[in-house]
C-alpha cells in the first residue's frame, strides 16, 4: 500500500467518525436525559417541574446537537479540501516524474569523446598519428626540381579493426587535378548557388513558357448571353518571357506595384488556330505585367497573375466566339519546390496523412466485421467496439480535412508545370478573363481557361548545358 492510499484511508476514517453525532455527544447531556427519563411520576408538581425542564434541557441539546452538525459539515468540507490538495500535489509529482522519464528517454546519444583516458589504446594513437600525417600532407609543398611522392591514405574502421588502403601519386598530378576540379567547382557552384538562393518569389525570373489560351463559353461568365453560346472554342498559341524588369504601371489586378514585372511577348505575336471555315493567323499582341502574389489563392497559397494586350479583337468567321480587344488577364496556381515536404525524397506529408487514413480504414473495416459477428443482445465488448469505432470515425474525419487541405497546399507534381531548373510549378490549367467597367464598379468576365508549359530560355541559359 502507497503512502498515497494510506492517507486517503486515513482521512475517509476521520470523516466517518465526524458523520456519528453519539460520538460527539458530552457525558455530562447523556446522563441528563437518563435521569430526566428515570423521574417519578407520582407528584404533579414534580412532573411538572421535570417537564419544564426537560424542555430546557430538550431545546439544549437540539441547539447543541445543531452546532455540532455544523461542525462535522465544515469540518467534512475542510476535509474534503485537503483531500483535493493532497491528490494535485500527487499529480504534480507523477506529472514531473513522467517528464523526467521522458527526459531520460529523448536524450540524445552522446559520443564518447577521446581524451586523456583513451591515450593508452593503440587504436586511438593510430588515428591520432593518421590525423597528424594528414595534416602535414595538407600543407602548402615546398618547391623542387623533381615531383615529390606523395601518399594518400583512405582509412576505415570494420568492426573495431582499422583498415588501410595507400595510394601513391604524385604532387604534380595532383596539382593539375585540384586547379581543374577548383575551376569547374566553383562555376557550377557559383551558378548553383544563383539559383538556390533566389528568393521564392523570384523563381520565374528569366523563365520563357508557352501559353495556349482556351476562349470559350463558362459556367459563371459574365461575357453577354449570344457569347459563345454555340460552343466554338477559339485557340490562341504564344510564347512569353517573365523578365525580371520592374514595371511602373499600375493596375488594380496585381493588387499593388511591389514585385511587378514585365511580361515579354516572343515576337510580339501569338497565332490563332485554325477552323473548320478558316485557317490560322498571327495576332500582334503586347507586352503586359506580371506578379507572384501571395496567400491569395485558396488555404492561402500562393497565385501568379499575369496580362496581356491584344491589338485588335480575334475571332473566326462566322464563330460567336471571340477575344475582345485590350487586356487579357490569366491567373495559375504558383507553387515553390524547395519549400515542399518530401523535396528531399523523404515522405511527404499528405502522403503520411493519407497513410493514416488508410489505416483507420482498415481498423474500421475489422472492429465492424467483428460487430456483425457479435450475436450477443448486449455485452461489454460490443460496447468498447462501438466506441472504437465512434472514436476511429472522429480521428478519419480530421485527418480527411488535413489531406484535403494538404492536397491544396501541396499539389502532386502531375497537377503542375515545372520550370526547366525543376525549381517551381504552375498548376497546368488556369482562368482567362477581361476587365469591364461597369460605372464605378469593375467586372471580371471569364473568358476561359489556359493552359502553360516550359521552354528553355537560350538567351539566359548557362553555357554549359549546350555542351555535350
Amino acid at each position: 500500500m502507497t503512502i498515497r492510499e494510506s492517507l486517503v484511508i486515513l482521512l475517509i476514517g476521520t470523516i466517518s467518525c465526524w458523520s456519528s453525532g453519539d460520538a460527539f455527544v458530552p457525558s455530562g447531556q447523556s446522563q441528563r436525559r437518563i435521569f430526566l427519563s428515570e423521574t417519578p411520576k407520582s407528584s404533579a408538581s414534580a412532573s411538572s417541574l421535570g417537564a419544564v425542564a426537560t424542555d430546557g434541557s430538550n431545546g439544549k441539546e437540539r441547539q447543541d446537537m445543531v452546532e455540532m452538525r455544523a461542525d462535522i459539515a465544515r469540518m467534512r468540507e475542510e476535509a474534503m479540501q485537503r483531500l483535493e490538495a493532497l491528490n494535485q500535489k500527487f499529480q504534480q509529482v507523477e506529472e514531473l516524474q513522467r517528464q523526467q522519464q521522458i527526459q531520460r528517454t529523448e536524450q540524445p546519444f552522446n559520443p564518447v569523446v577521446v581524451g586523456d583516458d583513451h591515450a593508452s589504446d593503440p587504436r586511438v594513437k593510430e588515428l591520432v598519428n593518421m590525423a597528424e600525417d594528414f595534416d602535414r600532407e595538407m600543407q602548402p609543398p615546398i618547391s623542387s626540381s623533381r615531383d615529390a611522392e606523395v601518399v594518400v591514405t583512405e582509412v576505415t574502421l570494420i568492426d573495431g579493426e582499422i583498415v588501410s588502403d595507400s595510394t601513391a601519386v604524385t604532387s604534380a598530378s595532383l596539382d593539375v587535378a585540384n586547379d581543374t576540379t577548383s575551376s569547374i567547382a566553383s562555376s557550377s557552384s557559383s551558378y548553383s548557388s544563383q539559383k538556390s538562393q533566389a528568393h521564392p518569389l523570384k523563381l520565374l525570373d528569366n523563365t520563357r513558357w508557352r501559353l495556349m489560351l482556351n476562349v470559350g463559353r463558362e459556367p459563371g461568365t459574365w461575357m453577354p448571353k449570344t457569347w459563345g453560346i454555340s460552343g466554338d472554342r477559339l485557340y490562341l498559341n504564344l510564347e512569353m518571357e517573365f523578365t525580371e524588369d520592374h514595371l511602373y504601371e499600375r493596375d488594380e489586378f496585381f493588387n499593388g506595384v511591389s514585385g511587378s514585372k514585365v511580361l515579354h511577348i516572343i515576337h510580339n505575336e501569338g497565332n490563332l488556330a485554325p477552323s473548320m471555315l478558316e485557317g490560322g493567323r498571327r495576332v500582334r499582341i503586347r507586352d503586359g505585367g506580371w506578379r507572384v502574389v501571395p496567400n491569395e489563392g485558396p488555404m492561402g497559397t500562393t497565385v501568379l497573375r499575369f496580362y496581356f494586350d491584344l491589338e485588335e479583337e480575334t475571332r473566326h468567321q462566322g464563330s460567336d466566339v471571340y477575344l475582345p480587344s485590350g487586356r487579357v488577364y490569366c491567373t495559375c496556381g504558383y507553387f515553390p519546390m524547395a519549400g515542399r515536404s518530401g523535396a528531399h525524397g523523404e515522405e511527404s506529408t499528405r502522403e503520411t496523412l493519407e497513410k493514416e487514413l488508410r489505416g483507420l480504414e482498415v481498423q474500421y473495416e475489422k472492429l465492424s466485421s467483428q460487430m456483425e459477428l457479435d450475436d450477443s443482445l448486449f455485452s461489454l465488448d460490443k460496447l468498447k467496439r462501438a466506441k472504437d469505432m465512434m472514436d476511429i470515425r472522429v480521428e478519419a474525419e480530421r485527418i480527411g480535412k488535413a489531406v484535403q487541405t494538404a492536397r491544396v497546399r501541396e499539389p502532386d507534381r502531375s497537377l503542375l508545370r515545372l520550370s526547366q531548373d525543376q525549381s517551381v510549378g504552375l498548376t497546368r490549367e488556369g482562368g482567362v478573363c477581361c476587365k469591364k467597367q461597369k460605372g464605378v464598379a469593375v467586372e471580371y468576365h471569364i473568358l476561359g481557361h489556359f493552359e502553360i508549359a516550359s521552354i528553355p530560355n537560350r538567351e539566359h541559359g548557362d553555357y554549359r548545358e549546350l555542351l555535350p
